[in-house]
C-alpha cells in the first residue's frame, strides 16, 4: 500500500485511534503511579501545577499529535523492522533511548531540576511509547505490494 492511497490512510487512522486510546487509558494511571510521590512532596510543591489549573485540551492535543507522528514514523520505517508486534517493541525501545533517555542525560547534566523527576519522566514516556508502538504494529506484515 502506498502512502498516498486511501487504503493506507484508512488503516493508519484506525490504528491511530486504537493507539491513542491505549495511550490515554494507560497514561492517566501511569501518571498517578509515577508522579504522585513528587506531587505530594513539599520540595516539589511549586514545581507541579495543580490539577484544577490545567487546561486539559492542551495536554490531550499534545499527546494526540505525538501519537499521530509516532505512528507515521512507524509506518514509514516498518520495512526495516521485524514483522508484527516485536517490530513495534524494537522501534519503541530505540525511539525511547534516542528521545527520552538521551534528553534525560542532557537535562540532568545541564539543569538544576531534580534528576529523580527527569528519570521518572523518561521511564514513564518510554513505557507508553513502547506500548503504543506495539499497538501500531500488531498484525502488520511486510508484503511485496507495499
Amino acid at each position: 500500500m502506498k502512502i498516498n492511497s486511501p487504503g493506507f490512510w484508512n488503516q493508519f487512522l484506525l490504528r491511530f485511534i486504537v493507539a491513542f486510546s491505549f495511550w490515554e487509558v494507560l497514561g492517566f494511571p501511569f501518571r498517578l503511579v509515577f508522579f504522585s510521590k513528587f506531587y505530594n512532596d513539599d520540595l516539589y510543591r511549586n514545581f507541579f501545577v495543580s490539577v484544577q489549573d490545567i487546561y486539559w485540551p492542551v495536554p490531550i492535543l499534545a499527546e494526540s499529535v505525538f501519537v499521530f507522528f509516532l505512528g507515521l514514523l512507524i509506518q514509514l520505517s516498518r520495512h526495516s523492522l521485524p514483522e508484527g508486534i516485536s517490530g513495534g517493541f524494537v522501534f519503541g525501545l530505540i525511539f525511547s533511548v534516542c528521545s527520552y533517555f538521551s534528553a534525560a542525560v542532557f537535562f540532568v547534566n545541564f539543569t538544576q531540576i531534580s534528576s529523580a523527576v527527569i528519570w521518572v519522566w523518561a521511564l514513564y514516556s518510554a513505557i507508553l511509547t513502547i506500548i503504543v508502538s506495539g499497538v501500531y504494529t500488531i498484525g502488520v506484515e511486510n508484503s511485496e505490494d507495499d
